[in-house]
């Protein structure tokens, strides 16, 4: 009844949804606000809201057939239940989550792009609840969203497997145009403002308006609002790099005189970063040439150097970028390196996944896949990072590009 989700995805997912949960669980005045998953013959939570009273922990499971729990019947029923009071109900007073005092429950199914079931959203509390019609619509769009964030990555992880050119245009298009995490936070965020904003509004109107209510509703706008901001740069940044590449995979193959071409793009790389003290280093032989596809070229050194300027310099004074190029046998050797913080070795296997994320620098991983897909499927090359017993952290990141005379 259930099917496996990436591994990468899943830590991405947990990882996104939680912010979610939080401002949810807030807004909900709840002490746990769950994602539930189904795995195998078991359902396990998924993500959770952080706080002290919540009494669920990530990665906990129960044998999901007759287990009782409200989630089984959410799902098995594909609708929204309401329980106000557990202990009040003979249907409900001797669930499981009695025993946790959890006796309000409410919850929608969340589902794959295909309809089958991945679990659910809900929110419990140990306290009776009467039914909150504006709250069952929040959890509602919330459900839309995080499904709009499931058909994603079905479709990137579906894509990526596949080798060939119109997987991967289908892959960046599909990237640019879902941009699941930054939209779903965004969508999330101003839903929630528009929710507490109704609220008070209405407050307003009936002269029963408090100091305390203003100042709680100032208190839990401001994150939403911050939220909103960082969201919306993100997907500004994304959709117009992602564009550009999609657009990119029919130019011709050309002939590039590789010193001037590199000469360029430092020069309009120290333009862009000057501000930010990024020094850029070039050595390349004059007469050195290279029968590839310029755009996809510039776009490949692009998003490696835009990666590194955004994520390699944490508490680094002095920032620096080489480029250096050099005949490699028949071949071309592309490298490029920062002085940077480095990715440590247990990791660096991964960089190149779908949605490898690195916790301690904030890394998004899907411009890294998308540069692995375009050097091997479109330039024809190969591309790895330079193995830890080379690059040891904290001493830098190398990345090296082989790449061949295009036909």
């Amino acid at each position: 009844m259930s099917r496996s989700l990436s591994l990468d995805y899943s830590a991405l997912l947990i990882e996104q949804w939680s912010q979610t949960l939080n401002l949810l669980a807030d807004i909900l005045d709840m002490p746990a606000v769950l994602i539930m998953k189904l795995e195998g013959e078991h359902i396990k939570v998924f993500a959770k809201s952080e706080g002290q009273q919540n009494p669920y922990q990530v990665g906990e499971a129960e044998v999901f057939d007759g287990s009782g729990l409200y989630c089984e019947h959410v799902i098995k029923n594909q609708e929204l239940l309401e329980v106000n009071n557990a202990l009040k109900d003979p249907y409900w007073d001797a669930n499981p989550d009695i025993k946790l005092n959890m006796i309000y429950y409410l919850g929608l199914p969340l589902n794959y792009s295909d309809g089958q079931p991945f679990g659910t959203i809900c929110a419990l509390d140990s306290r009776e609840r009467p039914t909150e019609k504006k709250f069952q619509k929040l959890l509602l769009h919330i459900k839309n969203t995080l499904e709009d964030q499931l058909k994603a990555y079905d479709v990137q992880q579906q894509v990526i497997e596949h080798k060939s050119q119109s997987h991967v245009e289908n892959l960046i298009r599909g990237m640019a145009h879902e941009l699941n995490t930054p939209a779903g936070i965004a969508i999330t965020s101003v839903t929630t403002l528009s929710s507490m904003l109704g609220v008070l509004t209405q407050d307003f109107h009936q002269q029963t308006l408090s100091k305390h209510q203003f100042l709680a509703f100032e208190e839990k706008a401001s994150p939403c609002l911050e939220l909103i901001s960082t969201s919306l740069g993100k997907i500004s940044k994304l959709v117009e790099r992602f564009k550009d590449l999609s657009m990119q995979f029919s130019m011709d193959v050309s002939n590039i005189r590789l010193a001037r071409f590199l000469k360029a793009l430092c020069e309009r790389f120290n333009h862009t970063y000057g501000k930010q003290q990024v020094n850029f280093r070039l050595n390349a032989p004059d007469k050195l040439t290279l029968r590839s596809i310029p755009v996809l070229l510039q776009t490949v050194i692009t998003e490696l150097v835009e990666n590194a300027v955004e994520h390699a310099f944490e508490n680094t004074k002095t920032k620096r970028i080489d480029i250096e190029v050099e005949r490699f046998h028949y071949r071309i050797l592309l490298r490029i390196s920062d002085n940077g913080i480095g990715i440590k070795h247990n990791i660096s296997g991964d960089v190149f996944s779908p949605c490898f994320a690195r916790k301690q620098a904030g890394r998004f991983g899907l411009g890294l896949c998308v540069v692995n897909k375009i050097v091997q499927m479109q330039l024809k090359g190969d591309i790895k990072l330079v193995s830890a017993d080379q690059n040891i952290a904290d001493q830098g990141t190398v990345f090296e590009i082989v790449l061949p005379d295009l036909p």
